[in-house]
Parts: structure tokens; sequence; C-alpha cells
């Protein structure tokens, strides 16, 4: 399990302290003595701290949706639990898209635009009842205290319980412009092929992979000096420079 999840030895090591378990010879000693109980307490660690996870409680749109979420938090208080309606959120799209209105999604508000010119095409009856329906999820009381249909909340939630290692591809190091235009985010343990693939994926890059360059800013500006990867290497930073070479074409 951990070497499948590709887990650092720290993150394992953190998992057992959970357990009791401080060093390798405690590790020993309580190993012989462990059973199914401990086994299952040990995977629901790992799974908890390895995928931390954001319950999507859908449909909140529903008269009765209150007194569900409520009861599922009194049940399972240990649970992060967010109150989304992905039916609100895409008949606020659709109607963007068909311009019956503007709406930014993540925000508690939507407005209509101005009045038609005479002959152009009034909403169907399909559009003023999704427009009904979309401003009574927003009326009073409902919105009083800031109320959006959730779904760029759970979306955020669910990212900043979510380590992710950032990496800037970029054609030359040090960077010859201001700016990147590339981030590309990865799993904790991602290496130089990892990189490698994902620029292929993106046709940023083609051919066989040569070595990858890493460079790790320092917080207060500048940058240690780059480091040359095999593919097996695990990128050295949550926020790292890369620059891959190949044997065909390169990065522009």
């Amino acid at each position: 399990m951990f070497s499948g999840y590709r887990s650092t030895p720290a993150f394992v090591d953190g998992v057992l302290l959970l357990m009791g378990v401080a060093n390798e010879t405690a590790l020993v000693q309580q190993l012989r003595a462990w059973g199914p109980p401990e086994l299952h307490l040990l995977v629901a660690l790992y799974v908890r701290r390895r995928f931390p996870m954001v319950i999507a409680l859908n449909k909140a749109d529903l008269p009765s949706a209150a007194g569900v979420h409520d009861a599922l938090r009194a049940r399972y208080p240990a649970e992060h639990f967010v109150p989304m309606s992905a039916e609100v959120e895409c008949a606020l799209l659709a109607l963007r898209r068909q311009g019956r209105l503007q709406y930014v999604s993540g925000e508690g508000h939507f407005t209509l635009p101005p009045p038609p010119p005479s002959g152009a095409a009034a909403p169907t009856a399909a559009q003023q009842q999704q427009l009904q329906r979309v401003a009574a999820f927003f009326a009073p009381p409902a919105a009083a205290g800031g109320r959006t249909t959730g779904v760029q909340r759970v979306l955020a939630e669910a990212l900043a319980r979510c380590a992710v290692v950032c990496a800037f591809p970029t054609p030359t190091l040090p960077p010859q412009v201001p700016s990147l235009r590339h981030c590309l985010t990865l799993r904790p343990g991602a290496t130089a092929e990892d990189v490698y693939w994902t620029l292929c994926y993106q046709k940023l890059i083609d051919g066989k992979f040569v070595r990858c360059e890493v460079v790790e800013p320092r917080p207060r500006g500048g940058a240690a000096a780059a480091q040359t990867l095999r593919k097996t290497d695990p990128l050295p930073g949550r926020a790292v420079l890369v620059r891959v070479l190949t044997n065909k074409r390169q990065m522009t």
C-alpha cells in the first residue's frame, strides 16, 4: 500500500506515529501483537491522510436538503460537508451561454442583461422557467448569508486539502521572461519522468527524454543552482522551475 501509492518515508512515519509507533524498534515490538482491528485502523488512517476528502452534498436547492444535511453532520462530525447544487449551476451556465444573464461561477448572484431590442427573440418558456428557478435559489432569506451554488467551493476546498507540487516549465534556466506561461500541478513524489510525459501530453515538447534540469526558488528571492535529475528522481520541492531536454522539439 505504501509503495503502491508512492508515499514518502516521512509520510509513512507520520501515519505510524498516529498508531503509536514512534520508531523502528517500537514497530518490531508492536507488529507481532497486531490483529485485524489494528490493520484496519492503519489502513483507515493512511487513506484519510493520503486522500483527504470533501463530501459534496448535492441537491442543496431542494426544500428537504437542510434537514438531511443537519442529520449527516450530526452523524458524521469528523467529515467535511459542502452543500451544492449542480443543477442550479448548470442552469446558470446554460443561461449565460445563451445570453440570458450575466454570471460568474462561484458568486452569490447574477444580473440580467439590458432589454433586447425590439424584434429580438424573447426567452423561451423553458428559459423563463430556468430564470425563475435560479432567481428563487438566490432570493432572500436563502441568500442572506451569501449563498452560492457551492460548486466552486467544493473544488476550492478539495484542492486546499490536496498537497500538490507546482512545476513551472521553462525553455531556459534561469527564465528569460518575467512571468511563465505554464504551471503543472503534480502529486507529491512526482518525478522528472512525470514532468516529461505531462509536457509531451500537452504537446509542449516532443522526442525522447535526455535530461531534466530543476531549480528551486528561494523564499527571499534568487534561486539555488540547477540540479540535473534522472528520470526516476523526484522533484526536490513543492514549487520548482523545470527544463526538460529531448532529442527533438524543445519548449519555446
